[in-house]
């Protein structure tokens, strides 16, 4: 009888155990991620840059894991819409209307979940020109660099082509037949006398 007692005990003391492990790791699994505060190792224009282009984007580059760039906020002191996308560690901001001539501008970088900022810094961009010298020189970095924005919005109900930066384009798929739509975005690109492959292409799917 005394052993029987004593496995039946034994028993319970296992099965006790077992489910306090159990419960151990489902806490430990359940634990929140703490999201380090992001190391920026690089950025462009580099502080107190003048004579900054018009179309330049504000590159940030992290030593992170890429998965948190989209916590990455931009913050400019005058009002620029900006267009954020990644390449493995940097987030690329880009922006359609030209920067102000001769003009200050301060940015800071933040990070959701953060007070104080990452970084702040400020550049200057490019002196005056003549109207007609400044009409030039848009002209001049359009055809060089965003060649089809003439043509914009280009949008349909299969694609939509935006630009990101330099000689970089979006474009993105709004059909299930995803091959087709792609083939004709790029025909619409060779149809302007631009050579698809002289961009730099993100493709991204949207099929409802």
């Amino acid at each position: 009888m005394f052993k029987l007692q004593n496995l039946s005990f034994t028993k319970f003391i296992f099965i006790l155990a077992g489910f306090l492990i159990l419960l151990i790791v489902l806490y430990l699994f359940t634990l929140p991620t703490k999201i380090p505060r992001l190391e920026i190792t690089s950025i462009s224009p580099l502080p107190g840059s003048t004579n900054v282009g018009f179309y330049d984007p504000i590159t940030v580059e992290i030593s992170n894991n890429p998965k948190y760039l989209s916590l990455l906020k931009l913050n400019v002191e005058l009002s620029i819409i900006f267009e954020a996308s990644t390449s493995s560690r940097t987030v690329i901001y880009t922006h359609q209307k030209p920067y102000k001539e001769s003009t200050r501008y301060n940015v800071t970088i933040t990070q959701q979940g953060q007070d104080k900022p990452l970084l702040s810094w400020f550049f200057t961009t490019k002196p005056s020109q003549s109207s007609t010298e400044f009409i030039n020189t848009v002209e001049k970095t359009n055809e060089e660099y965003y060649p089809l924005l003439q043509y914009m919005p280009i949008k349909n109900q299969n694609y939509e082509i935006v630009y990101t930066g330099r000689l970089s384009l979006k474009i993105i798929i709004y059909t299930s037949d995803v091959e087709n739509a792609k083939q004709q975005a790029l025909e619409f690109v060779k149809s302007k006398r631009v050579d698809p492959t002289t961009h730099t292409i993100t493709w991204v799917e949207m099929v409802q």
